[in-house]
């Protein structure tokens, strides 16, 4: 009817500029029965073009023409040749069915290889411009879920053929179908119980933007094997660890302390006290080698033997008892050096001990809180009471407990 418009949809693998399109107009006589439209605009070879045709009485008109922005794409041909490949956009023919083909170089990023995800449906095939069936014309090659550059034809090729290989909007987020081609769908949760990949070009991040607040809220761990660079970095502050005391690591307390662990099975240091001048680092410490022949314990009281060596306390003995010089910061195994605290505070140390238990030396060269005297925790006359320090609260978050360390001899029983 006349007046009437329509879109026509002109495929990408048409000429890169319609010069004559013609039209057969069969109910009217009066014409030649063929109508020539005359476009003048280019049209790259890897967009769709969109025009509005718009008919009146024997005439078609063109209105509007848009065309697709020219993207990131992937969007190679390969041409069959007779002789010997002059580059990655040939290859030696004639092709038989069967045969492996590795996908074109990307002329749009610097020539480099191009990959797509196996069973995504991201990449389309077409041949001489006719699209080729995903598991029917060709078969991708690999494991579902990998990445792979190479594609398996199932059909013979002739000299002069050409395949075209696209992957539209190379970057952006794909999520790979189980059955294979023809792109991906499903949830979040369909994808990650297939194996998908988020596959992202370098340069090319994954942009999430939305209005102001959370855009995305993980519930889990999080692991980056790459650089972090946020404007900022929120934590939710934590009535308690919530680290393995195994694993080091930073957190915000409710008391607003930034708390950092070394992972070394001890309690966290406050940063926040740090910054402040109350690092549990300010105690003195000494580097010294442990030759008892055993691993010493963290925190385990220790002295200086006739030989140079560390050794364990023994209260019984003034060789044993008098030479003390502190308690070990972490556990040192036998031949190797380790620091020991020789004075200072430790701070937010986990114990059983309560505030203001004074804390000695046992009897079996432990801590106890249990003040020696003969015939207690098995003291006899002639031992030696030493006392190593004091429970006392944290400045900075009074619930926890720091270790004053003091050590004096006490006296002899």
């Amino acid at each position: 009817m006349d007046g009437q418009s329509a879109w026509v949809r002109v495929n990408r693998f048409a000429a890169k500029t319609f010069n004559t399109v013609y039209f057969t107009d069969l109910p009217d006589t009066n014409g030649a029965g063929k109508i020539y439209v005359t476009d003048s605009a280019d049209v790259p070879i890897d967009q769709d073009a969109f025009v509005l045709w718009t008919r009146t009485g024997n005439q078609i008109l063109e209105t509007h023409h848009g065309r697709r922005p020219d993207g990131n794409v992937y969007d190679e041909t390969m041409l069959v040749v007779s002789g010997l490949p002059a580059d990655s956009y040939e290859i030696q023919g004639p092709v038989i069915s069967g045969q492996v083909i590795v996908l074109p170089l990307d002329s749009r990023d610097s020539s480099s290889v191009q990959e797509y995800i196996v069973g995504s449906g991201q990449l389309e095939i077409f041949l001489n411009g006719q699209y080729l069936v995903l598991d029917n014309d060709w078969t991708e090659f690999g494991v579902s879920g990998s990445l792979s550059k190479r594609i398996t034809i199932n059909q013979d090729l002739a000299i002069d053929d050409f395949l075209t290989f696209r992957i539209d909007a190379n970057g952006a987020v794909f999520f790979a179908s189980s059955s294979g081609g023809g792109g991906g769908g499903g949830s979040l949760q369909d994808a990650y119980d297939v194996s998908r990949f988020i596959n992202v070009v370098t340069g090319l991040p994954i942009v999430i933007t939305g209005a102001s607040g959370k855009l995305m809220s993980i519930q889990g761990d999080l692991e980056v094997t790459g650089v972090i660079d946020p404007t900022a970095l929120q934590l939710t502050p934590q009535a308690s660890n919530p680290l393995p005391l195994d694993q080091a690591g930073i957190w915000v307390s409710t008391s607003n302390e930034f708390m950092y662990q070394k992972g070394d099975n001890t309690a966290p240091d406050s940063i926040t006290a740090a910054i402040s001048g109350g690092l549990s680092a300010s105690s003195l410490t000494a580097t010294l080698i442990n030759n008892t022949g055993s691993t010493l314990a963290e925190k385990t009281p220790v002295r200086i033997n006739t030989n140079g060596w560390l050794d364990t306390i023994d209260v019984s003995t003034d060789s044993g008892a008098l030479t003390i010089v502190g308690l070990t910061d972490g556990s040192i195994t036998h031949g190797n050096t380790g620091e020991v605290l020789l004075s200072g505070c430790l701070k937010n140390v986990i114990t059983a001990f309560s505030f203001g238990d004074v804390l000695y030396v046992s009897k079996t060269g432990d801590i106890t809180n249990v003040k020696p005297d003969i015939g207690v925790s098995g003291f006899i006359a002639g031992d030696f009471v030493i006392k190593l320090g004091i429970i006392s609260r944290n400045i900075s978050n009074p619930v926890n407990k720091d270790f004053i360390i003091n050590i004096t001899i006490v006296g002899q029983l």
